[in-house]
């Protein structure tokens, strides 16, 4: 078995929002946004998604009210469900000739979930309309 380059990484370390940069006020999420943004999603899959987006494409018309509940909970709590934040990271080469064996070579590739993929884009269209 190998060592992983990255075993002995310190564990990251986030800081604060700066003061002001807070996301009080918004404009709730509306089951048409929900379905205008699960039909326009692309039809890739990451493969450890538990949730596949053939599935919730198919099934918006029943799903979207209860993921429209979530999102707008999420937003007025302040809280990401902890799933969201789940990614699977992949090491992808940055240019084909670069050495393979250095660990600089490559670039992280993060695959999050569909839903936090969905949030994000709502939150970032309802931004652009404030």
């Amino acid at each position: 078995m190998s060592v992983l380059p990255t075993a002995d990484v310190p564990p990251q370390s986030f800081t604060p929002a700066p003061t002001g940069c807070e996301f009080r006020v918004f404009r709730p999420i509306t089951t048409i946004n929900v379905i205008r943004a699960v039909k326009a999603l692309p039809d890739k899959q990451c493969s450890s998604d538990q949730f596949q987006t053939r599935v919730l494409k198919s099934n918006i018309d029943t799903l979207a009210p209860f993921l429209t509940e979530l999102f707008n909970r999420s937003l007025s709590a302040g809280a990401v469900p902890t799933a969201f934040k789940a990614a699977y990271v992949t090491p992808l080469l940055k240019k084909s000739d670069l050495d393979p064996a250095n660990v600089q070579s490559y670039r992280p590739i993060a695959n999050l979930s569909v839903l936090s993929k969905l949030l994000e884009r709502l939150v970032a269209a309802a931004s652009r309309l404030s």
